[in-house]
């Protein structure tokens, strides 16, 4: 055993300096930051090395099995022994560890390096993307946000020179900025206003949902003067009461006072407390109009007006519950920031049917997974739908620079709804992509969705233009198809066994699905037949007791690699067809996959006897 995996490791510890050495010999055609130059070219050698690795071990399994047969070949006078089982042992052991090795390194480790390679090549693109939009800012005055997409570019490449001169222009800016504003107050006269003012008021943030408890704010807050407040719990409690609630008509009288007096205050003379009073009345009643982006956007400003401001406990909390209700309709720009950076998907694309006959096509440049979230909250950069009617013919397409998906539950939905939808009753969540993007500190900034149309008709979900859309898909299957979809080699192996049954429901081939789960999913039985196949062959050309090498090997050995590369191809080759032949004869289904391990596992048993009856000639 110890031979075995000694001579093993000299061929594998070879063959990664080989690898390594062409990894930095050959020239780099794709544009890479300097700094990653010395780890793409490793990454790229490591590369080489997974890619030829089956070849590698092969070969020497092959050799390390002549040689410790050869130089322990007693014992074995007649078939079956003793000894021959000792060694089958070792050598099923021995194959285990390699089998592992190579499973581990096809399923993990080549595309955990290719991810990694693809990441260092698409920094430049990043970078290029990055220092345009800071500049962008800077001539629009933006500086916070142009110091944002410096500093990020900084994180990227540390010597960026483009980058440091925005960082640089930005703070100067800022700085100036900062110094005006100083001077601004300083000779600002101090004067005594007189009006009456809203005092200020501890206010609970945390949900209310019982009637008597909204009173019982509204009626402290009215005793305190606190008309906003008295006005905003008499509402919500009013909203929460039905008809026989005793406290209904006590409500509506504070409500309707607290108004009268917040009207008043609003008609008297204008003053600097007044002006604020007035933006503060302008906010609360476009709450109540449920104008809740225009709200936002009062409250924000006032927040940002003064350090005054940023303690007034009322512009606190109706700056809270605008910025509440926007996030079930919108999301901010600034979420989206540096998103490419970290995508873990790009060009991804499926479909879906709906029960009228008509198809969707989704399509998304890139996706980004928030890991603070646990997954449950992405971004879709480039987010495209095309639409088609029941007769294939398109008839809309949607397209919008960014999205935000949010899993939903389908307990919320009527049954009309589902219905409508299409939405299984097994399914619990669904997808829910918000389209419309705004900025947190510019009413100015609006990424919203363009929709264009091809004829006239258009069924009645798609009447108006939508601020959203709900996938009529299951929310882990989503999930799952944000993997590289059009190359099942490349996804992970249990959403694979999921997809592969229903994937023609989004526009895939199941049969091309379920050869690729055969083929990985059997690979560790096949492989493990070979292994035993060598140790056969190195047995029949075991070397004599006191050699290391057959003299005949002088000569063999430089193709010996080039031998060991075609049997690997040659035993995908064999693997590959062997599988399309189950799914010609059982079809698409997980029969076939169990019955491809019989088979191998029947091979197995086969080549054991094969090896077992070996003997000493």
């Amino acid at each position: 055993m110890k031979k075995i995996i000694g001579i093993l490791s000299i061929f594998l510890g070879f063959g990664f300096l080989i690898c390594i050495v062409m990894g930095f010999v050959i020239p780099v055609n794709a544009e890479i930051i300097e700094s990653k130059k010395i780890l793409y070219k490793l990454l790229c050698g490591i590369e080489h090395f997974l890619n030829y690795l089956p070849a590698v071990v092969f070969t020497g399994y092959v050799i390390s099995c002549s040689v410790s047969f050869g130089h322990n070949a007693e014992g074995s006078t007649y078939r079956f022994s003793d000894a021959m089982w000792s060694r089958f042992k070792v050598v099923i052991i021995s194959a285990l560890i390699c089998t592992a090795a190579l499973t581990i390194s096809r399923e993990v480790l080549v595309t955990s390096v290719q991810n990694s390679k693809y990441n260092i090549v698409n920094q430049p693109k990043i970078i290029t993307e990055y220092i345009q939009m800071g500049n962008h800012l800077l001539n629009e005055g933006s500086y916070n946000r142009a110091l944002k997409y410096s500093n990020a570019v900084l994180k990227l490449e540390k010597d960026n020179e483009e980058a440091k001169s925005i960082q640089e222009n930005a703070n100067i800016e800022l700085n100036r900025l900062s110094s005006s504003d100083i001077r601004f107050k300083l000779n600002e006269s101090d004067v005594q206003l007189n009006v009456q003012s809203v005092n200020p008021i501890n206010i609970d943030k945390e949900s209310i949902s019982e009637v008597y408890e909204c009173y019982k704010k509204a009626k402290s807050a009215f005793d305190n003067s606190e008309w906003f407040n008295a006005h905003y719990y008499a509402e919500l409690g009013i909203s929460l009461s039905t008809l026989k609630d005793p406290n209904l008509s006590d409500l509506r009288v504070l409500s309707t006072s607290a108004w009268n007096n917040i009207t008043a205050i609003y008609n008297e003379t204008r003053s600097e407390q007044q002006i604020l009073f007035n933006k503060k009345y302008q906010g609360y009643e476009a709450l109540l109009k449920n104008n809740d982006l225009e709200a936002y956007y009062i409250f924000w400003n006032l927040f940002n007006s003064s350090d005054e401001m940023k303690s007034d406990s009322e512009v606190i909390f109706y700056l809270n519950v605008a910025e509440q209700r926007l996030t079930e309709k919108y999301f901010f720009i600034d979420e989206t920031f540096e998103m490419q950076s970290f995508e873990t998907a790009n060009n991804v694309h499926f479909a879906y049917n709906y029960k009228d006959g008509s198809k969707d096509v989704v399509y998304f440049k890139g996706m980004t997974s928030v890991k603070s979230t646990g997954g449950s909250i992405q971004y879709l950069r480039g987010l495209t739908i095309v639409s088609y009617d029941k007769d294939r013919e398109n008839f809309q397409t949607m397209t919008v620079s960014y999205a935000k998906v949010l899993p939903v539950s389908v307990q919320m939905f009527s049954k009309e709804t589902k219905e409508l939808l299409g939405i299984d009753e097994k399914t619990q969540y669904v997808p829910y992509i918000m389209l419309k993007s705004i900025g947190r500190d510019s009413d100015k900034e609006v990424n919203t969705p363009v929709y264009s149309y091809l004829n006239d008709y258009v069924p009645s979900r798609y009447s108006h233009p939508q601020d959203y859309i709900m996938l009529p898909i299951s929310y882990d299957d989503f999930l799952m198809l944000e993997a590289p979809i059009n190359n099942p080699d490349n996804i992970s192996l249990p959403s694979l066994w999921k997809l592969a049954p229903k994937i023609s429901e989004y526009g895939f081939s199941q049969e091309i699905f379920f050869q690729a789960l055969y083929n990985r999913l059997l690979y560790p039985f096949w492989i493990l037949v070979v292994f035993v196949a060598l140790a056969s062959f190195g047995w029949n050309n075991k070397i004599g007791s006191t050699q290391y090498f057959q003299f005949s090997w002088v000569f063999s050995f430089p193709f010996m690699i080039i031998i060991g590369l075609f049997l690997s191809v040659t035993s995908d080759f064999i693997l590959k067809l062997s599988n399309a032949f189950l799914l010609s004869v059982i079809g698409s289904s997980y029969l076939g996959l169990f019955l491809g391990i019989f088979v191998n596992l029947f091979l197995l048993i086969l080549l054991s006897i094969y090896f077992l009856a070996r003997k000493s000639n």
